[in-house]
Protein backbone atom coordinates (compact mmCIF):
# COMPACT_ATOMS: atom_id res chain seq x y z
CA UNK A 1 0.00 0.00 0.00
CA UNK A 2 1.80 3.38 -1.07
CA UNK A 3 1.32 6.66 1.97
CA UNK A 4 -1.30 8.13 -0.41
CA UNK A 5 -3.42 4.91 -0.31
CA UNK A 6 -2.70 4.50 3.92
CA UNK A 7 -3.77 8.41 3.65
CA UNK A 8 -6.72 7.30 2.10
CA UNK A 9 -8.11 5.06 4.68
CA UNK A 10 -9.43 7.20 6.85
CA UNK A 11 -12.19 8.48 4.57
CA UNK A 12 -12.60 5.00 3.23
CA UNK A 13 -13.36 4.11 6.69
CA UNK A 14 -15.57 6.87 7.57
CA UNK A 15 -17.48 6.45 4.43
CA UNK A 16 -17.94 2.59 5.40
CA UNK A 17 -19.59 3.91 8.46
CA UNK A 18 -21.34 6.48 7.15
CA UNK A 19 -22.93 3.75 4.84
CA UNK A 20 -24.02 1.40 7.62
CA UNK A 21 -21.06 -0.57 8.60
CA UNK A 22 -20.25 -1.17 11.74
CA UNK A 23 -17.44 -0.03 14.37
CA UNK A 24 -17.08 -3.84 14.70
CA UNK A 25 -17.14 -4.56 11.00
CA UNK A 26 -13.91 -2.07 10.37
CA UNK A 27 -12.25 -2.90 13.50
CA UNK A 28 -9.70 -4.76 12.03
CA UNK A 29 -9.09 -2.81 8.66
CA UNK A 30 -9.22 0.82 10.99
CA UNK A 31 -6.35 -1.28 13.40
CA UNK A 32 -4.04 -2.75 10.37
CA UNK A 33 -4.31 1.17 9.17
CA UNK A 34 -3.41 2.19 12.40
CA UNK A 35 -0.02 -0.03 12.83
CA UNK A 36 1.09 0.68 9.47
CA UNK A 37 1.09 4.36 9.72
CA UNK A 38 2.78 3.93 13.67
CA UNK A 39 5.40 2.00 12.05
CA UNK A 40 5.78 4.58 8.83
CA UNK A 41 5.35 7.47 10.91
CA UNK A 42 7.25 6.95 14.17
CA UNK A 43 9.12 3.71 12.97
CA UNK A 44 7.41 1.50 15.47
CA UNK A 45 4.89 -1.10 15.37
CA UNK A 46 2.48 -2.37 17.81
CA UNK A 47 2.88 -5.58 19.47
CA UNK A 48 -0.07 -7.92 19.57
CA UNK A 49 -1.10 -7.83 22.75
CA UNK A 50 -1.92 -4.32 22.44
CA UNK A 51 -3.97 -4.65 19.35
CA UNK A 52 -5.94 -7.25 21.60
CA UNK A 53 -6.07 -4.90 24.48
CA UNK A 54 -7.36 -2.25 22.13
CA UNK A 55 -9.70 -4.43 20.87
CA UNK A 56 -10.89 -5.45 24.03
CA UNK A 57 -11.23 -1.87 25.09
CA UNK A 58 -13.29 -1.15 21.56
CA UNK A 59 -15.56 -3.86 22.88
CA UNK A 60 -16.23 -1.83 26.74
CA UNK A 61 -13.74 -4.23 28.57
CA UNK A 62 -11.17 -4.09 30.85
CA UNK A 63 -7.92 -4.94 29.59
CA UNK A 64 -5.18 -5.44 32.12
CA UNK A 65 -0.96 -5.56 30.74
CA UNK A 66 2.52 -6.09 32.68
CA UNK A 67 4.51 -3.32 32.26
CA UNK A 68 6.86 -4.03 29.81
CA UNK A 69 3.79 -6.38 28.36
CA UNK A 70 3.26 -4.29 25.15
Amino acid sequence: MSDEELKSQTGILKDRLAKGETLDEIMFDAFAALREASWRVLGMKHFHVQIVGGICLHQGRIAEMKTGEG
